[in-house]
């Protein structure tokens, strides 16, 4: 319950002190009310005794100062491939065989292909970026997604989830798997999970 966190993040300015409490949900006003109430109720009203406060309703369109930022409609995440972050993309899928193929079966037969896409001259799977295997932009988003403070030298399954949710290229598997297996940091730091060794015998 959003009330009770509240009181207990400011209990040191709260106790002893009458304060009133904004809420946007009709019913919260007869909290303290209630004679028959459920086990979690009880639960939650119980951390709130020895508090003097009142909770008033307020609609959530006038109460704008709580909460503000979750309320505004504009901070919806996505995630979007710009074009302006991958020029030269269209000269590379046409300068490797295998996507120059792909992209010309695509081109004359769009319906033994249904799940790759065309738009602006990059080859979409799924929904998912395709890149050449040898393109350096795939060492580059590995590092990205594995070296940075976004990756956090996350293991092989973490690292490649996030990958494949915006990018495909072949053999990507194998290929972030090796990538993770020689990161030195990952291998410095990691946790042997191995039996601890026995006491030393004397050897006669």
């Amino acid at each position: 319950m959003a009330i009770v966190l509240a009181v207990q993040k400011w209990r040191p300015y709260l106790l002893g002190r009458t304060f009133v409490i904004h809420n946007d949900q009709k019913s919260m006003r007869f909290l303290t009310e209630q004679r028959l109430m459920g086990e979690e109720q009880q639960k939650w009203t119980s951390k709130l005794l020895g508090y003097n406060f009142t909770i008033k309703y307020k609609p959530g369109v006038q109460n704008r100062a709580a909460d503000s930022l979750s309320r505004r409609p504009r901070l919806n995440s996505l995630s979007v491939v710009t074009c302006q972050e991958w020029e030269g993309l269209e000269e590379e899928l046409k300068a490797d065989p295998r996507c120059l193929t792909l992209i010309q079966n695509i081109i004359s037969r769009p319906n033994k292909y249904p799940e790759f896409q065309l738009i602006k001259g990059l080859l979409y799977y799924k929904k998912k970026l395709v890149l050449p295997k040898n393109s350096p932009r795939v060492t580059k988003i590995m590092n990205e997604y594995h070296n940075t403070a976004v990756g956090g030298h996350s293991g092989y399954f973490r690292t490649m989830k996030r990958i494949f949710t915006l990018f495909y290229w072949p053999g990507m598997r194998k290929d972030i798997q090796r990538f993770v297996e020689e990161c030195t940091i990952c291998q410095t730091n990691k946790y042997q999970a191995l039996k601890p060794g026995g006491l030393l015998q004397p050897y006669f």
